[in-house]
């Protein structure tokens, strides 16, 4: 299945270590289920978790993500962005960590 057409693709170089353990606490966080578990457990993140997320999930798609805060209510996240991110941090390392053997 094709990568959705994006903004142009993070590679791994634009990855902190950092990064790539914050989205392994995520994808552990949401963990396997049904849709509905998991997107329960996704908004069950506390605010700062999920600020963190949303700057990712933006990076990954190549939209601006400006250093001002506004505060907003609740902080709602997609599921597949979610996943997008997962998918776009760690499927990329494991890759990448198996061409190292």
């Amino acid at each position: 299945q094709p990568d959705p057409p994006l903004a142009p693709k993070l590679s791994t170089q634009d990855y902190t270590w950092g990064d790539v353990s914050f989205v392994q606490e995520i994808a552990d966080g949401l963990g396997t289920g049904s849709r509905r578990a998991r997107e329960a457990r996704l908004h069950k993140f506390d605010k700062d978790t999920k600020k963190r997320l949303i700057h990712l999930i933006c990076r990954v798609k190549g939209e601006k993500v400006y250093d001002e805060e506004k505060v907003v209510g609740d902080i709602q996240i997609k599921l597949e962005d979610a996943d997008l991110v997962i998918e776009r941090v760690l499927g990329k390392m494991r890759v990448e960590n198996t061409n190292v053997l």
